[in-house]
Order: structure tokens, then C-alpha cells, then sequence
């Protein structure tokens, strides 16, 4: 199972293999079609516009293919973050026009992963034909339609053998799913569909009532938010299975904004349904403990407008009558919309959860942090303390964001993930380190690659949420060693004396291997008590060779590495004193050295 790469810098003649604009390909058309990947294999596409009509050429297996985009650039250098937007605007986004045609197209197809796209079309911006277990999650469908006819996602399906799943998605334009079989009076043993924490802004959200079919099993979608000026859905069904809704939260023009064709092959429960002038549900069954009067509890920026603290707009009003009122004994999921779990046991009614800032206490410390300290090069499993503005952050907050930058390089984002206070180290790692006792105070654990040699100097960032200060940290790259030292005894008088000496790596504390006598900078000096010092002329010798005062010479590079020869002056052991001190130093990444006779 192989990994490739879309950037729009790419190249198709490159091999697709790599994230860099020389092996990427350039196009979805490449990458998707039948000479790109192959079924089992993962893509992920850069942020950019593809203007493209797609027709997914792969072949299926049993191993799911993974279609990711990569918004935040986790995968890719030299790309901005964005959308990774795939539009029906083929001739630029000024062009009136956009292509009539499905942007995605797949025909018998299984087995498929779709995550962080953008896509915006004029018809359908998916459709599939008789697939199974495919699964989109974390897509936003947007219609450029007029009036009527614009589909988010179509599904025709004949025949599911395994359903197909919707989760955490955004529909916004006409129609956000429509469903049909190609003929009349189908039957499918199994839901082709199930819509869990969907977001929508449509005409009508499930349209399904141009041929009638049957259901086996339900059609089940939970914690949703719809905006419809119609309904919630239309559909076409035969039979007594339903569409099932759980935990909805819906505003819709038409009556309790559902309306179907035939028998009553809907239901809505335990949800909060507005409607036109308060009426009840049209021509359908009124589900267990669902409410369908009065207002639906959606924020629309009243917590602003009161200067309340700040939250999304779509969430549950403050004490709103959707605030953790969901239900647990059906089905129903465990996070909203932002793969937040809800504040209360019960969810809450609609895909996203009740979120403000006031889960974030703020201090307001007078200005960001900054601090400067001092980390060895090539140090490994580094964590920082970053003293940040408020209390309550985790690292999927929203807004929060960390990078690191190499001297004059471009910042590196860094991969936020969830940490604890006393946890092994990971990349990314971010925790909080009491809230009670060192409020204010987080744990990161820095990449490794920011602290590889080669730089003098990283900043370390976090920064964005809301209610943070944000923090800075100025690392120096420095080893901070004192000078080695090596004791002899000094004996008065001594002629042509040969030292062997250890020299190491200012930047590890490691053996240095390669020194000359003329390496750049090397310089020797002898001193005695009371004199000045005296330098020693370095010069060319052997480890075998017959003494040469200042003779210098590694010993064995391979065998005994860091090990040196030197041949010292007679004049330091000159009677008269007792003692001297020679020093050596001055080579690239060298550690001084001292040799101390007493």
C-alpha cells in the first residue's frame, strides 16, 4: 500500500511518490483516475483550487483507499494552509459559469475514504452508483446553484451491502443529499446511508421522492443542525421503514419542516423542530419525546449582542432548551461536530455542542511571554513550560495554534496532541499543568527537529485561542561544558616528554576526531607561575615518531578516537617552579582542554 501526494506545483510526470512539488502530482485527474493510485493506497492533497471533473478510475479492494485533505499542511512544505477546494469554477472563480456536471464521480466502487475537502458545485459535488462502505467525514458541500436542483451528495443504490457513512459534515446550497434507486420499488437490505453531527443550510436537506423504494432498515441520522426553507426531507418510501432523526435540532419553513410523499415514512425524536407558525408534524408520525413547537434554542450571535462571552454561531443558546436535552438510548454521537464530547451526560440536541469561552478563565497577564534559555544541539524529548493567559486550554482548542523557527527559516507548525502533566514525552504533546496551583502554566513537548545542530537560535510559539496571551521561548543552541581537564605530575627538569590527551566535541561532550597541527584556529599555550604565557608552535609529527617539541597528531582516528599526541616543550618543566598549566584550543567544535602539572 503505497502513500502519494496532489500539490497544485506538482508535476504528473512526476512519480506521485513524495509531498515536494518534484514528486507530487498536479492534478485530482492523475492521481484518481486509472493511472494514479491503486485501490488500498493513501493521497493527500495540498490546499489549492482543482478545477477538475473527476471520475474515480482506481480499482477496488478490500483494503479501505484513503483520499485525505490536508489543509493545515502536515504533509507538505512551501504551502500555505487553506482549503482544499475542489470547484465546478473549471475557468476561474470571475467566470459566471460553472460546469453542470458532477464534480466526483464513482461507480461501483467500495471500500473508500473522503476526508477535509471543500467542494463546491453546480449539480452534484459527489455522486456514487451502487458503492458500498464509503465513508465521508469532515467534507463541507457547497452548492453554487441558483434556485432549485443543486445536490451536495447524490447516492443511487440499488444494492448496499454495506452502508455508506456521513459523518461531521457541512451542507450548504439547495439540496444537501438526495437518494434514489433506478427503478421503482427496490428494496435495500441495508441503510445506504447514516448522517451523524451534520451541519446544514438548505432548501431541503434528504430529498429522496423521485422513485418510490423500500427499506429493509431505517435510514438513520443523529445530531444534526438544519436549516431548511422547505423541509427536511421529501421522500418517495414504500413500506413501514422510516427515516429516523435523533437529537435534531431544525428551523424550516414548511410546517414542522417535513413533508413526504405516500405513507408516513418519517420520524423525528427526541429532537427541538420550528416551524411555520408553530404548527405540528405534516402528514407523518410525531417520534418519542421529540417537541415541536416553539423556538429551536440556536445561537445566531445573541451571546454577542448581550456581550456574553463569544461562542460559534449554530451552537445552543446560554441555559437554550437544546443545552444537553439529547437522548443516550437511541442512537446517537458521542462528540459534535468538532469532535468535542458534550458537556453534560446527555448530548446535546443538534451537531454542535454548547461551547463558550467562559470554559477558558482568563488572568490577562500584562503582555506574551517571553524567555530566553539554553538547550545542547541535538537534544531529544524537550519539553518547555509555556506560561500562557488563561486557564482551561487543551490542544484541540480552537484557534490554538504552536510553530518553531530555525533561526531565519519559515516557521514549522507543530502537531498539537494530548498530553498529561507527568506523561512520556511526544511530539506535540501539550497538557496543562494545574489550573489550582500554576494557573496559567502548560506543558509542550518540542519536535525534535526544531534542536538539531546547525543553528544558533529557535523560537518557540503558541499562540490563538481565545482568551490567550500566547508565549514565546528564544532557544539558544549552546553546549554549555567547561574546559576538559587532564592532571600529570610535573617533574623538574623532564626532556622530551610525549603526552596523550582526549579531545571532545563542544557540542555533545563526544570524541573529535580529525585535528591537525594546522587545523583553523587550533592554538597551544604553556604558563608558568609568575610568567607570561608562552605559545607553543604547533608542529607535523607521527604517532610513532621520535619526539619533536609541539608535535601533534591524532593517535588513531578509527581505534581510539578523540586521542592525541603532543610532544611538550622542554622549557616547561625548566627548574625553578613546581607547577605549569598548558591549554589547548580553538577548533571548530572543539572543547578546551587543559593538561595541569603539579
Amino acid at each position: 500500500m503505497a502513500i502519494y501526494y496532489v500539490r497544485t506545483d506538482g508535476n504528473n510526470n512526476n512519480t506521485g511518490l513524495g509531498s515536494g512539488a518534484g514528486q507530487a502530482w498536479a492534478t485530482l485527474t492523475k492521481a484518481l483516475g486509472g493511472t494514479g493510485i491503486s485501490g488500498g493506497d493513501t493521497l493527500y492533497i495540498a490546499p489549492g483550487a482543482y478545477r477538475e471533473i473527476l471520475t474515480l478510475g482506481f480499482s477496488s479492494t478490500a483494503s479501505t483507499t484513503y483520499i485525505y485533505g490536508d489543509p493545515l499542511c502536515t504533509q507538505f512544505s512551501g504551502v500555505s494552509s487553506g482549503n482544499v477546494r475542489l470547484t465546478g469554477h473549471t475557468n476561474g472563480d470571475d467566470n459566471w459559469e460553472d460546469t453542470s456536471s458532477n464534480l466526483v464521480t464513482a461507480i461501483g466502487k467500495s471500500n473508500v475514504w473522503m476526508e477535509k475537502l471543500y467542494i463546491e458545485s453546480y449539480n452534484s459535488g459527489i455522486h456514487i452508483s451502487n458503492c458500498n462502505s464509503f465513508n465521508f467525514k469532515n467534507l463541507v458541500f457547497a452548492s453554487t446553484r441558483g434556485m432549485r436542483g443543486g445536490y451536495g451528495l447524490a447516492i443511487t443504490q440499488d444494492v448496499c451491502t454495506s452502508p455508506n457513512r456521513i459523518e461531521k459534515c457541512i451542507f450548504h446550497g439547495i439540496y444537501g443529499i438526495t437518494f434514489a434507486t433506478s427503478a421503482a420499488g427496490t428494496t435495500l437490505s441495508q441503510p445506504p446511508i447514516i448522517g451523524e453531527s451534520i451541519l446544514g443550510f438548505n432548501y431541503t436537506f434528504f430529498h429522496a421522492n423521485t422513485r418510490s423504494y423500500y427499506l429493509d432498515n431505517p435510514i438513520t441520522f443523529t445530531n444534526c443542525t438544519l436549516i431548511t426553507q422547505h423541509s427536511i426531507f421529501e421522500t418517495a418510501g414504500l413500506g413501514t421503514t422510516k427515516l429516523l432523526f435523533y437529537n435534531i435540532v431544525n428551523y424550516g419553513s414548511w410546517f414542522a419542516g417535513m413533508n413526504w410523499n405516500g405513507a408516513q415514512h418519517g420520524q423525528v425524536n427526541y429532537s427541538r423542530v420550528g416551524s411555520e407558525g408553530g404548527s405540528g408534524p405534516y402528514n407523518g408520525n410525531l417520534g418519542t419525546g421529540s417537541n415541536y413547537t416553539g423556538i429551536v434554542g440556536i445561537d445566531l450571535g445573541e451571546s454577542r449582542l448581550f456581550n456574553l462571552s463569544a461562542q460559534p454561531m449554530f451552537t445552543t443558546q446560554y441555559n437554550g432548551v437544546s443545552y444537553g436535552t439529547g437522548n443516550t438510548s437511541v442512537p446517537y454521537s458521542t462528540t459534535d461536530l468538532y469532535g468535542d464530547s458534550w458537556d453534560t451526560v446527555l448530548p446535546d440536541k443538534g451537531a454542535l455542542k454548547y461551547r463558550t469561552s467562559n470554559t477558558i478563565s482568563s488572568y490577562a497577564p500584562s503582555d506574551r511571554q517571553f524567555e530566553s534559555i539554553t538547550i545542547a544541539p541535538d537534544s531529544t524529548s524537550q519539553s518547555l513550560y509555556m506560561m500562557l493567559g488563561a486557564t482551561g486550554i487543551s490542544h484541540n482548542t480552537a484557534g490554538l495554534a504552536a510553530h518553531y523557527t530555525r533561526d531565519n527559516s519559515a516557521p514549522v507548525s507543530i502537531t498539537l496532541a494530548a498530553q498529561t502533566v507527568n506523561g512520556t514525552w511526544t511530539s506535540g504533546g501539550f497538557a496543562e499543568v494545574s489550573s489550582s496551583n500554576a494557573p496559567g502554566l502548560y506543558r509542550l513537548d518540542v519536535p525534535n527537529a526544531a534542536f538539531v545542530s546547525g543553528v544558533g537560535k529557535v523560537i518557540v510559539s503558541i499562540r490563538g485561542a481565545g482568551g490567550v496571551n500566547g508565549a514565546f521561548h528564544n532557544v539558544l543552541l549552546q553546549y554549555t561544558r567547561t574546559p576538559d581537564v587532564e592532571k600529570r605530575t610535573f617533574v623538574s627538569g623532564n626532556t622530551s616528554t610525549v603526552e596523550y590527551i582526549n579531545i571532545t566535541q563542544g557540542n555533545s561532550g563526544s570524541a573529535l576526531t580529525g585535528l591537525a597541527y594546522n587545523s583553523s584556529g587550533l592554538t597551544a599555550y604553556y604558563v608558568r607561575p609568575g610568567a607570561s604565557p608562552t605559545a607553543i608552535s604547533l608542529a607535523t609529527q607521527t604517532a610513532t615518531g621520535s619526539y619533536s617539541s609541539g608535535g601533534f597528531v591524532p593517535v588513531d582516528n578509527t581505534n581510539m578516537p578523540g586521542l592525541y599526541r603532543i610532544d611538550i616543550p622542554n622549557a616547561v618543566f625548566n627548574s625553578g617552579v613546581d607547577e605549569a598549566t598548558i591549554y589547548i584550543r580553538g577548533a571548530a567544535n572543539m572543547n578546551p582542554l587543559r593538561i595541569e602539572y603539579r
